[in-house]
């Protein structure tokens, strides 16, 4: 897919400063609406840890291995991290930094693991992805049944995606999935939108950044 290959030239090239970058701090507004994105994504893995069973959690777009600190601080141990990238050079800086934690370079899309997932979390990836929706579908299919999570952040909020898109619709081909798309997509019934997400510009918007939470039956 020519979107694939070309957000992957760009974040092989691209691998070692976001590196860099991802290690300088986040403001203090930034990290309290990340760490409110990740206390919903670690629940059922607690949940699963509690019962005797080994919590999993996939990272989709997880760059170089970001999230892993921020998840550890969350309770949750590096070696129950799961990324996947379609850009081999970022998964390489990942697993030289991240040793315990599981990276993986793939096109989410393609991504067909034999384990079922407590969590599946798109961090300010999934309007990068070439079809959202389909891989909000796609990852209904890795989480266990019975409180299973698909947790989407964007912690600057759809309103700054939104701005993205419009600069460069190349690089940022979408913007974030509405309530009314989400809504449609499960209305099969075998999940159910535990948080929907904000409108662009809207109060919790300004204020939250995006976060939307689907939890499956």
């Amino acid at each position: 897919m020519i979107h694939n290959a070309f957000q992957k030239l760009t974040w092989d090239a691209s691998a070692e400063a976001r590196a860099l970058r991802g290690k300088a701090s986040l403001s203090s507004d930034m990290q309290l609406r990340l760490d409110k994105a990740l206390s919903f994504s670690v629940q059922p893995l607690k949940e699963s840890m509690k019962n005797g069973a080994e919590g999993r959690i996939v990272d989709v777009g997880s760059g170089t291995g970001f999230l892993v600190p921020e998840i550890n601080r969350q309770g949750i141990p590096a070696k129950c991290i799961v990324g996947v990238d379609i850009s081999s050079d970022m998964t390489r800086v990942a697993c030289k930094a991240y040793p315990d934690a599981t990276f993986i370079t793939a096109d989410f899309l393609t991504f067909s693991p034999e384990i079922l997932f407590d969590t599946v979390l798109f961090c300010m990836s999934i309007h990068d992805l070439p079809d959202p929706l389909a891989s909000i579908q796609h990852a209904l299919t890795l989480i266990r049944s019975g409180g299973g999570r698909i947790v989407i952040s964007h912690p600057r909020g759809a309103s700054h995606v939104e701005m993205q898109h419009r600069a460069n619709p190349i690089m940022v081909p979408h913007l974030l999935p509405s309530k009314d798309e989400l809504d449609s997509l499960l209305a099969t019934g075998t999940a159910r939108l535990l948080l929907p997400p904000p409108l662009p510009n809207d109060d919790r918007d300004k204020t939250e950044g995006y976060l939307c939470v689907i939890e499956k039956y």
